[in-house]
């Protein structure tokens, strides 16, 4: 039911801002929360709230929600990380110079991905550890 819902209202925003008669049409303009910004981010939304009770609630696969449990344990930390740790300055000092080197074509993408798991590898920490 709600899924439904969720698509229609993001195929009514989608339609209202491409295909509705150029009298009528309104494009989807977040900065200022345009009528189809809020139908079409609405309706994804709500089809992914649908998707996810699905998914979670009634077919009880809960395998892979762990890393969002750690994220909602701690979403301070999780937001405020970025600007209070020097995560550049870490990634470097691991996974720079020879490491780098050694990498190849895929120390951009170490580079990149380093953070993120070191924060999830903090956020497991401090769930684990009931903080």
């Amino acid at each position: 039911e709600d899924e439904s819902l969720g698509g229609a209202m993001a195929a009514v925003g989608y339609a209202w801002s491409d295909i509705a008669p150029e009298s009528i049409r309104m494009p989807i303009i977040k900065k200022i929360w345009t009528p189809t910004y809020v139908l079409a981010t609405g309706g994804i939304c709500m089809a992914l709230l649908a998707a996810f009770h699905l998914v979670v609630d009634r077919f009880r696969w809960t395998f892979w929600i762990h890393p969002f449990l750690w994220i909602g344990a701690n979403p301070l930390l999780a937001y405020l990380s970025g600007a209070l740790l020097n995560m550049h300055g870490i990634t470097q000092r691991l996974a720079g110079g020879d490491v780098a080197e050694a990498l190849g074509d895929f120390a951009p993408t170490i580079h990149a991905l380093l953070p993120l798991v070191l924060l999830m590898l903090a956020l497991r920490f401090l769930h684990r550890h009931r903080t």
